[in-house]
């Protein structure tokens, strides 16, 4: 490097340092006489260049030199712009083809995805991508479609859930609160259980309301069973009986009156006479009396009549207003254009009614003697016949006058086990204008069985037959037959 100072007095100062050994060399050309000093000093340090970045700059763009070095380290940053893009050069010969690798698993189907199964290379598995569902929170690890879809179908769905196995749910969970009359599988809430408890009554001493039912026990439960209406009503409870002055009898669970009214019908029991009796056919025929009647016939006579009877005579003058005739000459006779009634219950005794074609009378206006089934003047009476051992049928039969009568027989006692005619009753109601009805009670009928228009009326014709009575009276069998009867009771219309 060469330094040149040039002074029209002194002349021309040259000094030249060596580049590559750094001498220093001095050239004095003076014009005039001159004093040249010179004190070297110590060497200083080699400058250096170094080349810091490049950064490739937008095509068209200026290049850019930077020094961001120091005076004696100079650092270089380049900018240089990107030249425009070259034609494509020719397509390069194909190279050789490479060993085969261990390639992937075989198979698969479209739109399935390669996964890796384990560390070893190539080891891996087709598998069909997951699609998306909805989900709850999922805790737990969960590797591979198959896991995740068992995590999800343990979970419930927020809508609607239906649970298994016994769900708990947190202290304090509010859910969706029933209507009270719900009865699913739908979570119940305790606004919902509070509304429902508010409807039921206790175990203990229930009070009910609306219209409460139960099922009906058996007719014959005898327990601590609730007993419901149906079940009262099959025990044949007589709850509604009337209360007015009337008589009533009762007919397929309602109240019929017997007679229109109490005052105007006499109550005439017990006449004030002995009862007869009277046996045909058979002296070992019995008869014992009492408030009831044990009428016996014999064992081995056919047609054997056991009777009882009652009349009207100039003794029981005392009842004459209850009669139409003459009490000094003791002509009585009933006037059946008046109310007349007669009853009486019973049962078979020891031993029933034991064969068929038995007979049992019982009736009012027949003549004096034991009655064996015909009427002589105007009369009515119940006939009970057996078809079979204790197996029974009824009818009315009646005399109107000019010739006597029955009505069709219907069913009246069935040979039942402990019920052979037990508590067995029958009334016979003549209402005046011709009207009979009779009113039976075993263990076949319950109320009114027969009606029959066509009756009697006005006054009997032959004196003194108002009797009442009844006979027992075996078949062309020989038979011992057996019946307690109840003294008849005998209405008299005033």
């Amino acid at each position: 490097m060469s330094i040149t100072i040039s002074s029209e007095v002194l002349g021309t100062l040259s000094v030249t340092v060596a580049e590559t050994t750094g001498v220093l060399s001095v050239s004095v050309l003076a014009t005039a006489p001159a004093v040249l000093s010179m004190e070297l000093g110590t060497p200083g340090p080699s400058p250096t260049i170094t080349v810091g970045t490049t950064t490739t700059l937008a095509p068209g763009s200026p290049a850019t030199v930077t020094d961001v070095g120091t005076a004696l380290a100079a650092v270089f940053n380049f900018g240089i712009p990107q030249g425009t893009a070259g034609t494509a050069g020719a397509t390069g010969a194909t190279g050789a083809t490479g060993a085969t690798g261990a390639g992937v698993a075989a198979g698969g189907t479209t739109g399935q995805a390669l996964v890796k199964v384990s560390a070893t290379n190539y080891d891996t598995t087709w598998v069909t991508p997951l699609t998306s569902v909805a989900f709850s929170d999922i805790t737990g690890a969960v590797s591979g479609s198959v896991n995740l879809q068992a995590a999800l179908d343990l979970k419930a769905d927020l809508a609607s859930p239906t649970f298994t196995g016994t769900p708990t749910l947190p202290t304090g969970t509010i859910g969706t609160t029933q209507t009270a009359n719900d009865s699913t599988t739908a979570l119940a809430t305790t606004a919902f259980v509070t509304t429902a408890d508010a409807l039921k009554a206790p175990l203990a001493s229930p009070v009910f309301t609306g219209d409460p039912q139960a099922p009906t026990p058996a007719t014959a439960d005898n327990d601590t069973s609730i007993a419901t209406t149906a079940f009262v009503k099959a025990q044949a409870y007589l709850t509604d009986a009337p209360s007015d002055s009337k008589a009533y009898v009762r007919q397929n669970a309602a109240w019929l009156a017997l007679v229109s009214d109490i005052p105007d019908f006499a109550w005439y029991d017990h006449p004030p006479v002995n009862w007869n009796t009277n046996v045909a056919n058979s002296a070992t025929s019995t008869i014992a009396s009492g408030n009831c009647v044990n009428l016996v016939t014999a064992t081995a006579t056919a047609n054997s009549r056991a009777s009882v009877y009652t009349w009207k005579s100039t003794s029981f003058a005392v009842y004459v207003s209850q009669f139409n005739g003459n009490a000094a000459f003791a002509q009585y006779r009933l006037n059946w254009s008046r109310k007349l009634a007669i009853f009486t219950a019973f049962n078979s005794g020891s031993v029933g009614l034991a064969n068929a074609n038995v007979d049992y009378y019982f009736v009012m206006g027949q003549p004096v003697s034991g009655f064996a089934g015909t009427f002589t003047d105007k009369g009515m009476g119940v006939h009970i016949n057996t078809t079979a051992a204790n197996v029974t049928r009824i009818r009315i039969i009646y005399h109107d006058g000019t010739s006597q009568k029955a009505s069709s027989y219907v069913s009246f006692g069935t040979a039942a086990a402990n019920d052979l005619m037990t508590n067995a009753s029958v009334t016979l109601f003549s209402d005046g204008t011709g009207t009979i009805k009779l009113f039976a009670y075993s263990n076949v009928l319950q109320g009114l069985a027969i009606t029959v228009t066509d009756g009697p009326t006005g006054m009997a014709s032959t004196n003194h037959n108002v009797n009442v009575g009844a006979s027992l009276i075996t078949g062309a069998t020989a038979s011992q037959n057996s019946l307690v009867m109840l003294m008849p009771r005998v209405y008299f219309g005033l």
